[in-house]
Order: C-alpha cells, then sequence, then structure tokens
C-alpha cells in the first residue's frame, strides 16, 4: 500500500524538479510584425539570439556561487554606505544644535543688561568688558564654525 503512494507523488515530484534543473536553451526573435517570441527551437527563417538555459552556463554552481558572493558584497556596500549616511546626518545633527546653542548664548550676550556667569560655583555678574570679549568670541565661533547654520 505504500509503495503506490510513494510512487505516485515522489517519482514525479523528483522527476518534475530533476529535468527543470537541466533546462534547455531558450531562443528569442523577433517577427516582421515586431513581435517578440520566446521558444525551445530556433525558428529556421529568422536570426534568433540564443538564450542559456540555467545549466548550460559555463561554471554551473561556480558561476551562481560567484553571483551570489558578489551580491553579498554589493549588499555590504549598500548597508556601509547608509551607515554613513545615517552617520553624517547625526554629526550634521548635532552641530546644528551646537550652533544653535552659540547663536542663543550670542543672543543672550547683546540683549540683556546684566549676563551671569559662574565662578567657583558662584553666579556671578560679567562686567561690561567680559561680556564684551564673550561676544566677540561667539561671533568669531558662529562665523568659524556655523556659517551654513
Amino acid at each position: 500500500m505504500k509503495k503506490p503512494l510513494f510512487s505516485l507523488f515522489f517519482i514525479p515530484l523528483f522527476l518534475a524538479f530533476y529535468s527543470a534543473s537541466y533546462a534547455a536553451d531558450i531562443y528569442k526573435w523577433v517577427d516582421k510584425d515586431g513581435q517578440i517570441h520566446y521558444s525551445e527551437i530556433p525558428p529556421q527563417d529568422v536570426d534568433a539570439q540564443r538564450i542559456k538555459g540555467a545549466n548550460s552556463q559555463p561554471g554551473g554552481t561556480d558561476n551562481i556561487m560567484q553571483q551570489e558572493k558578489a551580491f553579498e558584497q554589493r549588499r555590504e556596500e549598500r548597508l556601509n554606505k547608509a551607515a554613513e549616511q545615517e552617520k553624517a546626518q547625526a554629526e550634521q545633527l548635532q552641530h546644528k544644535q551646537e550652533c544653535e546653542k552659540i547663536r542663543q548664548t550670542y543672543d543672550m550676550q547683546n540683549t540683556s543688561r546684566r549676563v551671569a556667569k559662574e565662578v567657583d560655583g558662584q553666579m556671578v555678574i560679567m562686567s561690561e568688558e567680559d561680556r564684551s570679549k564673550r561676544r566677540e568670541e561667539l561671533r568669531q565661533m558662529l562665523e568659524k564654525d556655523c556659517k551654513g547654520f
């Protein structure tokens, strides 16, 4: 009873995969009306382009392994490029935030009459001379590092 079930199911399945793995060559041609045709048998009166079957390529399994290796290499390159772009975007965002902080400090130095700074853990009001020096430092930082932001 088990024998017919095996032969009815597994043998045709095996033959289907076996024959598919040794696919024949395919031919492609264009007829006089511009229609593209494909066939396993080339027409005699038309110049047909031969498209190789799956296992008729030189190298067989080696060729597939080379293709997989090349695919994996391109995938790695894409992932590395994406990581580099993400890192560059994060650095740009951080730089933009730093510039915004410098700009806010510069604006505060220009608009407030009294500006305090921390000295030895205590807040001390800056003299006009200190404020002027600090404004100049901040202005130079903005010009040098934050032109595009």
